[in-house]
């Protein structure tokens, strides 16, 4: 059991950052979907319409992604390679339930959005952290 519990030690701080980003972002989107009384900051439906450019712009993504994959595929370790391969394989997969959103029954609401929101725009200052 040693083993194991030098493991959990080592990686104990970084789970506890990663509960403390997964909160700090949970805080961040129940504060954007506050109603407010002003219309350029106010919950909209969300519309087939919606469903039908949000499936496009995964669409993009998973694209721009596999073809990023398939140019490195040679570079990648052997074991990493198979496992790139396969996902290759399911690009179709991965496209067709992209694309399933658009069959989905357009519900609840778009709110305000965070812009530019992922790991590059954390700050980590390792001081105390307030209201943990």
């Amino acid at each position: 059991m040693k083993p194991l519990r030098e493991s959990i030690d080592a990686v104990g701080p970084a789970l506890e950052a990663a509960r403390l980003l997964g909160r700090r972002t949970a805080e961040m989107h129940l504060a954007l979907a506050i109603p407010t009384s002003d219309p350029a900051f106010s919950a909209e439906p969300l519309t087939p319409e919606d469903l039908t450019g949000d499936a496009r712009r995964i669409d993009d993504q998973i694209a721009s992604t596999l073809e990023a994959l398939r140019v490195k595929l040679s570079t990648l370790k052997d074991l990493i390679a198979d496992e790139a391969a396969l996902l290759l394989s399911r690009r179709i997969e991965l496209f067709a339930r992209a694309n399933a959103i658009t069959a989905a029954t357009a519900a609840g609401q778009r709110i305000r959005i965070h812009g530019d929101y992922h790991l590059g725009q954390i700050l980590r200052t390792g001081g105390p952290q307030l209201n943990p």
